[in-house]
């Protein structure tokens, strides 16, 4: 019985061997577990190393690229802001009214006779001069000068037209058939428009018969009426536009003229004392200011709201007033005919000139200096001064808005014969003059 009893021992031992066994086989589990999760734990922070740096680098790259796009950003927008600044001084300074003038014309004396002054023209600054054959010219009117170069004759005193192109010559007016024969007046009388397709002049008119050297001014109304006509190059069209005493300035688009028209217009013609707006095209006048002084001239700039006023008598002297925006502001004073009632405004207005007497070359000779005004802060200075024996005559011309061009006299004026006259070009920057023609003989221009 004793032997069919399991042996305990036996049981023991086998137990102790599973134990054992057990024993070595659990913690080696439990070792391969632990590296399992280190090496995930390692490929997971790797994992987000390589996260971390592909962010890093994206973010170092963006913000290079962010500095170069804002670096271009900030030179578009200074780009901008200069293309802005350029564009308002050009507002300020509006399109130019006439492009930058290519040519000039001027007559020369070239004998002793009036049928001797010939017709020239050159560059701007006073290159490739040629004369135009055409003589008995009493005075040239400056435009463009990009087709047509406009003149008046001696013997007719008519209005005429020189084709740069072709060379052929245009009668603006055309010989009269009353009797009465038309003339043109010159002087600040003739304007041309910015395109040079339109031409305006002053008709008086003449007694026809017995007329040799002095004509009597005669008043053929209603057959015709004295006073300003537009004559358009293109369509050969003329309309009258009124009495009045000159045309002070263009529109900037060159479709309309502005004059102040005086009390002592003739008949019916329609225009009260005041400054008028008027087409060129159709004649209509569009009154856009009265005044009860006793103004003499007016010029006025819509686009840019400015008016210049030159008021005064023999009596009292005279007064140049600007008024821009509403405010008014004496520029100038002196006795009559110290200040002439011309202004010449630049192509971009920026500008304008007017003239005062300085003094006199001699008894009856007064020489004037040239004033110029800012018309963005009106503000004025002298630009161009003649010496004791010197003088500048009142016909300047602008270029652009830097250069303009004035007839220059210099020599002894004790001896009107010995005075020479040539072009003068005036930087309006620096003050610097240059002589363009070297004749003397410079009648016109």
């Amino acid at each position: 019985m004793q032997e069919d009893l399991p042996n305990h021992k036996d049981e023991v031992e086998v137990k102790n061997q599973v134990m054992e066994k057990q024993n070595v086989d659990l913690p080696g589990k439990k070792r391969d577990k632990k590296k399992l999760v280190i090496i995930v734990l390692g490929v997971f922070v790797g994992l987000l190393f390589l996260l971390g740096l592909c962010i890093g680098i994206y973010f170092i790259y963006k913000s290079q690229i962010e500095e170069e796009v804002t670096e271009e950003e900030q030179e578009e927008t200074s780009e901008v802001k200069e293309e802005s600044s350029e564009e308002q001084e050009k507002d300020d300074a509006e399109e130019p009214l006439l492009p930058a003038v290519k040519k000039i014309a001027f007559v020369r004396r070239k004998g002793e006779g009036s049928e001797d002054d010939e017709l020239w023209i050159s560059d701007w600054d006073g290159t490739n001069q040629r004369s135009l054959g055409i003589t008995s010219v009493s005075e040239v009117f400056n435009g463009p000068n990009e087709k047509w170069i406009f003149y008046k004759n001696y013997e007719e005193h008519i209005l005429l037209a020189y084709n740069l192109e072709t060379g052929r010559i245009k009668e603006i007016v055309e010989t009269d058939t009353l009797e009465a024969r038309a003339g043109i007046q010159g002087n600040n009388t003739i304007s041309i428009s910015p395109k040079e397709d339109v031409i305006i002049y002053e008709v008086i008119f003449f007694q026809k018969e017995d007329c040799v050297d002095i004509c009597m001014e005669m008043d053929p109304y209603p057959e015709r009426k004295v006073g300003f006509y537009a004559y358009n190059m293109v369509t050969d069209k003329k309309v009258y536009l009124g009495d009045f005493l000159m045309v002070a300035n263009w529109d900037k688009d060159g479709q309309n003229i502005y004059t102040h028209a005086a009390a002592y217009n003739y008949h019916e013609y329609g225009l009260g004392e005041g400054i008028y707006k008027i087409n060129v095209n159709t004649g209509d006048a569009q009154l856009i200011a009265t005044s009860d002084e006793e103004v003499y001239v007016y010029h006025f700039l819509e686009e840019k709201n400015i008016t210049f006023r030159h008021i005064g008598s023999i009596a009292e002297g005279t007064e140049l007033f600007v008024e821009k925006g509403g405010v008014e502001k004496k520029l100038d004073e002196g006795e009559w005919a110290v200040l002439q009632p011309f202004i010449w405004i630049s192509p971009g207005r920026r500008y304008v000139l007017y003239e005062r007497k300085k003094g006199e070359v001699v008894p009856h000779q007064p020489h004037f200096e040239l004033i110029l005004v800012d018309l963005n802060t009106l503000e004025k200075r002298v630009v161009a001064s003649p010496g004791a024996n010197e003088k500048i005559a009142s016909r300047n011309y602008w270029i652009d808005d830097d250069y303009f061009i004035t007839l220059f006299e210099y020599g002894d004026f004790s001896d009107w014969y010995s005075v020479k006259e040539d072009l003068l070009l005036v930087n309006i920057h620096t003050g610097e003059t240059t002589k363009i023609t070297e004749f003397g003989d410079v009648m016109f221009f």
